[in-house]
């Protein structure tokens, strides 16, 4: 369930004894009316301003004759997850979760939903899959309301959704969406939900991607276009059970880190909605050959990402290793469990691979596992810094044991801090000199 309290104080607090007494404003009940598609609420209401269609006399815009469109606050968040996923590493189709929905925050009751559904406001057939993850929203047209969504599902599809200026509570009122990306297909064939997909190319997103507005003409033909950032990673199976406790024994989820770029840019839907993004339309910068190559041999690089729509790096170890089940492989099974994260020119990815010993196979307790962060230049998936002072510029950092945070970047008069938790507390790492240094801001609120 998701539920909203009023905790306005009904008068001026001047003490630490005054009290405010909540009340409960409404409850959305997930499984039932509206809300029949609701999981498990992982995905967290985001506040925003939308604009919804109006008519001449609702807007009250000085012209009576033409109807237009009114921006509103409302509630934004995904359908949230379906346990089922707990028992499989397949992308099957989901009773529950497989929705993305827009609610009255005063009232709770629905405005818009989407989903494979065939009441929903706007149907999308492929999104029959869970979405944990909380939605990205962007404002393509910079007019305070936010018009175009983003979300990663638990099949390896990122999702776009363009909300337009006059959405409606009628079916596509408004609104258009389609797959994005699609990261949970070998070759990016999605038909009969992958079934003939390797367990290795099942990858899930259980968290928001990241974008930016970029203007990149070193590593793009096309200089202008937004950058759409994220990472695999299945936060219900850190220790890998579901491929490990298979007979024979498989390797763990080939899990990446992603940056896709959506060159439709510009406000609004493309004229016709574009094949999702898949393997053989990036770049595979696993090896960091822009980072390590001179010459010719780095032109013939250079030319070769600049004829992709992206880049991607798999979370995969540079020498095998041999783990107690019997299996020898570079896929330990090294996942993203948060977010990325884009600042000065850096994207952050933290990651978590369970420790190789036979007790974290069946236990978490048994051994933390590692954390590391990845700093990577956003636009080529370069290294960004020298953690470690050797001379040469390192992907990553480990950070400590068990699952990392998301990095948080901390802007103080003094500089600026990345920071990351771990089991152990928050450790420090690098971070870019982008943002500027902080300064006082003034404004009024009545």
């Amino acid at each position: 369930n998701i539920y909203a309290f009023d905790v306005t104080p009904t008068a001026k607090m001047t003490s630490q004894s005054d009290t405010v007494t909540p009340n409960l404003m409404w409850v959305i009940e997930g499984g039932a009316g509206d809300f029949a598609r609701l999981g498990q609420t992982w995905s967290k209401p985001k506040l925003v301003r939308v604009r919804f269609k109006c008519t001449s006399t609702e807007c009250d815009d000085g012209d009576p004759a033409t109807d237009d469109s009114a921006s509103r606050m409302v509630l934004v968040f995904a359908g949230g997850y379906d346990a089922d996923k707990d028992n499989s590493v397949a992308s099957t189709g989901d009773d529950i979760g497989n929705a993305v929905y827009i609610v009255d925050p005063l009232t709770g009751a629905r405005l818009w939903w989407a989903s494979s559904d065939a009441s929903a406001t706007l149907v999308l057939s492929n999104m029959k899959y869970s979405i944990p993850s909380e939605v990205t929203l962007t404002d393509s047209n910079a007019d305070k309301s936010v018009d175009r969504l983003y979300v990663g599902d638990t099949a390896g599809q990122v999702w776009r959704i363009d909300l337009g200026e006059q959405l409606d509570t009628d079916q596509n009122g408004g609104t258009a969406g389609y797959v994005f990306a699609d990261a949970g297909c070998s070759g990016g064939v999605r038909s009969d939900d992958c079934s003939d997909t390797s367990n290795q190319a099942r990858r899930r997103f259980f968290y928001p991607p990241d974008v930016a507005s970029v203007s990149d003409s070193n590593f793009s033909t096309n200089p202008t276009y937004d950058l759409v950032t994220i990472a695999s990673g299945n936060r219900e199976d850190p220790l890998d059970i579901l491929t490990t406790n298979l007979m024979p024994v498989a390797e763990a989820v080939h899990n990446r880190v992603y940056a896709f770029r959506d060159y439709n840019y510009k406000y609004g839907p493309p004229a016709s909605a574009p094949s999702a993004l898949t393997d053989s339309d990036l770049y595979d910068a696993t090896a960091n050959k822009l980072g390590t190559l001179t010459g010719a041999a780095l032109d013939t690089e250079i030319a070769a990402i600049k004829g992709k729509k992206g880049f991607y790096i798999d979370l995969v170890e540079s020498s095998a290793i041999a783990l107690p089940n019997g299996l020898t492989t570079k896929w330990v099974g090294e996942k993203a469990l948060a977010k990325t994260l884009i600042f000065g020119g850096v994207l952050y990815v933290s990651t978590f691979t369970p420790a190789n010993d036979a007790s974290a196979l069946t236990t978490c307790a048994a051994s933390e596992g590692t954390g590391k962060v990845y700093a990577l230049n956003y636009l080529s998936g370069v290294a960004e810094f020298d953690f470690d002072d050797d001379g040469t510029d390192d992907r990553y950092v480990e950070v400590g044991g068990g699952i990392p945070s998301e990095p948080i970047i901390v802007i103080r008069e003094g500089g600026t801090t990345g920071l990351v938790g771990t089991s152990g507390g928050s450790d420090v790492i690098d971070v870019a000199p982008g943002g500027g240094s902080a300064y006082k801001t003034y404004w009024r609120d009545e």
